[in-house]
């Protein structure tokens, strides 16, 4: 079954798709008001772009050299909303300006999206609809279309969905369920029938594999904990466990985890914190480094971390913040810690995802509250200087920035 209609972001290494959480039903909906902010939304006549169609980059290729297909590659930009459209732009790596390429309706609420090493093929969540659908990328365009079956995500509220390092599986963690699955990904984008699952703990909100493809890494918010499952690459299902326990009611959400595999960086969502871990790849051990808040000492509102991702060469790591609207900027040292090099307010509410570049230039932050995709340039030391915003026809509830193959 495909669907695609019309024409006018996590990278594609490894299908890393970097989202989701606090009701069981919605992970994101907490409909709280953003403090610190002046007005309800956005205003919208000096700060969105309206570039023309005519000005879609054609020849814009993002030269990267995967080991596994050295192909010419240009950047799309995705985002997933509430109106169950999975909208893509092209990005100008001039001025970060976004153009429409074109949308496909995906029915039940995309939640999250992933995309294999290759480019043309990958899976996204359907948070509303309890369900996992492989998708097909179309070269040049980015333009995707649903392939196959849908397929139970094993449990209620999925919330990620990545794809493992060899592109053979699709891995999906469901918020509501406290569970995680896997699926076989075929050649088409298509999925199998769940191969594996199993119960980490309460509200999983994320599943990635380690660099060596030998662990699945799952945050389960509601039991406080890091849970690392063995991941076999040849047969997709899990093995045996360990945990590493965070600091109560921290609500860990999301990670990334260095190329070497030697350390994660753990976002946590509820008492926000950004955490610094070292990971033994040959155990899955994990040992607690450090911690520092995603907040300034001067901001004691409501808040809740969303989103985290490694800058391009991983001397920079980004955490955003709902309820303070913001990215915070962390500094990694040569030991591996982090230093706070301050926050960019995005003069939007609720940004719950974010993406990175392939290039590593431009940070796209979708904000909830103002339906408007908020575009911010990656300075040579790390910080950001916000340049506009794109509007957007739906909530964003994802946000991706994947390499497709240009031909």
């Amino acid at each position: 079954m495909k669907r695609a209609i019309g024409i006018g972001v996590v990278v594609a290494l490894a299908g890393l798709a970097v989202c989701c959480g606090s009701s069981t039903s919605d992970p994101d909906a907490e409909g709280f008001d953003a403090p610190g902010r002046d007005a309800p939304g956005l205003d919208t006549t000096s700060a969105i772009d309206s570039p023309s169609v005519a000005d879609v980059p054609t020849t814009n290729d993002v030269e990267l050299a995967f080991p596994d297909a050295p192909l010419s590659r240009v950047t799309r930009i995705y985002a997933g909303q509430d109106d169950q459209q999975l909208v893509v732009f092209a990005l100008d790596d001039a001025d970060g300006s976004l153009v429409e390429i074109g949308r496909t309706r995906i029915e039940g609420s995309t939640s999250f999206v992933a995309i294999d090493p290759s480019g043309t093929r990958g899976a996204a969540v359907l948070e509303g609809d309890d369900q996992v659908v492989g998708l097909s990328f179309a070269r040049g365009s980015g333009l995707a279309s649903e392939v196959g079956s849908r397929r139970d995500s094993r449990g209620g509220g999925p919330t990620h969905v990545s794809i493992d390092r060899s592109g053979s599986f699709a891995l999906v963690a469901n918020y509501g369920g406290g569970t995680v699955a896997s699926y076989t990904l075929a050649s088409d984008g298509s999925l199998s029938d769940s191969v594996d699952d199993d119960a980490p703990g309460d509200n999983a909100h994320q599943i990635v594999t380690s660099p060596s493809n030998r662990w699945a890494l799952v945050p389960c918010l509601g039991s406080d904990r890091l849970r690392v499952l063995a991941f076999d690459p040849a047969t997709g299902r899990f093995g045996a466990s360990r945990d590493h326990d965070t600091e109560a009611d921290a609500g860990p959400r999301h990670f990334v985890v260095t190329a070497d595999g030697a350390h994660v960086y753990l976002a946590n969502e509820l008492d926000s914190t950004l955490s610094v871990l070292a990971f033994d790849e040959a155990t899955g051990a994990l040992t607690h480094v450090q911690t520092l808040s995603t907040l300034p000492s001067s901001f004691s509102s409501r808040n809740s971390v969303a989103e985290i991702a490694f800058g391009a060469d991983e001397r920079f790591v980004y955490v955003s913040n709902r309820g303070h609207d913001s990215i915070a900027v962390f500094a990694i040292t040569p030991d591996h810690t982090v230093e706070a090099r301050g926050h960019t307010l995005l003069e939007a509410g609720r940004p719950r995802s974010f993406a990175i570049d392939p290039r590593g230039r431009w940070l796209l932050a979708g904000s909830q509250d103002d339906d408007v995709i908020v575009r911010l340039r990656i300075e040579d030391d790390g910080s950001l200087t916000r340049v506009g915003a794109a509007p957007t026809t739906g909530s964003p509830t994802f946000v991706g920035a994947f390499a497709i193959p240009s031909e």
